[in-house]
C-alpha cells in the first residue's frame, strides 16, 4: 500500500478509509490485499480537528480496540 499527497505523519486511524479499512482488516484477520494499492492522502488537519469520519483519532482508536477486544 502506498499513500500519496499525505500531509500528516500518522496515517492509520486518521480518517482515511482507503488506509484504515486495509490496516484494520489486517489487524483483525491477518489477511492483506493481493494487489498493490495507492491511497490518496488527506491534507494536514487543523490542531484538534476531527477526522472526516466526524470522530477524533482517539475515538477511532477506541472503536478499533473495542472491535478487536483489546
Amino acid at each position: 500500500m502506498k499513500v500519496v499527497k499525505e500531509g500528516d505523519h500518522g496515517i492509520n486511524g486518521s480518517g482515511n478509509p482507503c488506509v484504515d479499512d486495509r490496516v484494520n482488516m489486517f489487524l483483525a484477520t491477518g489477511s492483506t490485499v493481493t494487489t498493490d494499492v495507492t491511497c490518496e492522502g488527506l491534507p494536514i488537519p487543523a490542531p484538534g480537528a476531527k477526522a472526516p469520519t466526524g470522530r477524533s483519532v482517539q475515538e477511532q482508536w477506541a472503536a478499533l480496540a473495542a472491535g478487536l477486544r483489546f
